[in-house]
């Protein structure tokens, strides 16, 4: 994992983040981005060229497991593509402005943010300490925690006392107004709305858990651990293909862009 400790909503935080897949834009689809799309019909189709025998009843995922190299039919399913798109859009376009705050109940969160982290603090005897953008060793995708939760490690080396200093997990604060947060106490668990976004920072981090915390000034606050498993890993590895995916786009479409340059200059314009 790579830090970059520039306040989130900077200028050098924002650079930092451009053509990143950054935890809460990552959904379910992430964990497997490509997909055989084929339709039951299709799928008998193909057999029937090759040969290979099937029941007429046959479920499609029967279907898949005799149909010969069926990894070829592997597509993006449209979700990811959307997220490549918007990652790529938004790197083309250049825009240097932070992300917009959204609703009110947004920006008060983010107003209220050290509030809720005070409240953290004293709930559970943590130090938080505040970090701009992490981003994952693959280079594809990233988060800005609300905050990390460092450990000290005393170990002796030869005749002197050595401290290491980790990573013992991160914090995810949502500051909801009253009805959702009292919706989130009954539940007692974390929104499914957030459960990407959260497994997406344990994969950026290498963490093996991270807090969730909803807070509300006059409310009691609700504090869920969220382990990292086997989820996670789908997560992580599916990230690191769809980055690869992003990066053979942005290798097509720079190719396409200079062959489109170097058109213009042959017929003695420049591109429209």
């Amino acid at each position: 994992m790579r830090i970059i400790e520039h306040e989130q909503r900077s200028p050098v935080w924002v650079a930092a983040r451009k053509g990143l897949f950054t935890a809460s834009k990552v959904g379910t689809f992430c964990a497997e981005p490509f997909a055989i799309s084929l339709t039951v019909a299709e799928i008998k189709a193909l057999l029937d060229t090759t040969g290979e025998p099937y029941k007429s009843a046959a479920k499609r995922d029967d279907l898949l497991t005799i149909l010969p190299n069926a990894e070829q039919y592997m597509a993006l399913v449209p979700a990811a593509q959307n997220l490549i798109d918007a990652t790529l859009g938004e790197a083309a376009d250049g825009d240097d402005r932070p992300p917009d705050l959204g609703n009110y109940w947004t920006r008060r969160g983010t107003d209220m943010e050290p509030e809720a982290v005070a409240a953290y603090e004293r709930k559970t005897c943590h130090t938080v300490t505040a970090v701009g953008l992490c981003i994952h060793d693959s280079g594809h995708f990233g988060a800005s925690p609300d905050g990390l939760i460092y450990s000290n490690y005393s170990r002796l080396c030869g005749n002197v006392m050595v401290t290491d200093t980790t990573v013992s997990h991160g914090l995810e604060i949502k500051c909801p107004e009253g009805k959702t947060h009292l919706k989130y106490l009954r539940a007692g668990t974390v929104p499914d709305e957030y459960l990407c976004q959260v497994h997406c920072q344990l994969a950026v981090t290498g963490c093996q858990f991270w807090d969730f915390f909803s807070y509300h000034p006059n409310l009691p606050p609700l504090l869920v651990r969220i382990e990292r498993d086997e989820f996670t890993e789908r997560l992580c590895s599916g990230l690191i293909a769809l980055g690869e995916e992003k990066r053979r786009q942005e290798k097509a479409l720079a190719e396409a862009w200079r062959a489109e340059f170097e058109e213009g200059e042959t017929n003695g314009s420049e591109p429209q």
